[in-house]
């Protein structure tokens, strides 16, 4: 007996009031900042997960992705990269 696949269907994007939403809905701007992210730079979430303080250059507005091994099992791409974030993303609110 052969076992057929179930078709995946590709993840849902939020919309923007859903994003909003999403972001307003988190009491601290330390919660914030995680979906805001994901959103302004397109980061996959483990990629976001397993950033470090010192991979974030506010000045600069970068943020650098790095494969590394983490605690929380978060894991980068294969290669380093240098992502471009909006200025908004490190201001407060």
């Amino acid at each position: 007996m052969i076992a057929l696949r179930a078709e995946r269907r590709p993840p849902r994007e939020l919309t923007r009031v859903e994003m909003t939403a999403l972001v307003e809905s988190c009491d601290r701007l330390r919660d914030r900042f995680l979906p805001s992210l994901v959103k302004d730079t397109g980061l996959r979430i483990g990629e976001a997960l397993g950033l470090r303080h010192e991979d974030v250059d506010a000045r600069r507005r970068l943020v650098a992705v790095r494969p590394r091994e983490n605690v929380n099992r978060a894991r980068a791409t294969a290669w380093s990269r240098e992502v471009p974030a909006d200025a908004g993303l490190f201001r407060g609110p």
